[in-house]
């Protein structure tokens, strides 16, 4: 059984919220996307990405805690 992942590069969002890359970047360069900078790279959190796309791309407003999906 694979285990989901916690972690997304910009490649895997994209085909996550089918989305394109470079809308991923510009919400990344305007920081309007939770993401998470490990030296060069850009990682983004499955779990804040969930919350983020269910608030309408809406970032900093407290939301419910969706459990187990």
């Amino acid at each position: 059984m694979e285990q989901e992942k916690k972690f997304l590069d910009s490649d895997e969002l994209a085909e996550y919220i089918h989305m394109s890359k470079s809308f991923i970047y510009k919400k990344v360069f305007t920081k309007t996307i939770p993401f998470v900078k490990l030296g060069k790279r850009t990682i983004f959190v499955k779990e804040q990405i969930d919350q983020w796309v269910i608030n309408s791309g809406q970032m900093g407003l407290k939301l419910p805690d969706l459990g187990n999906l």
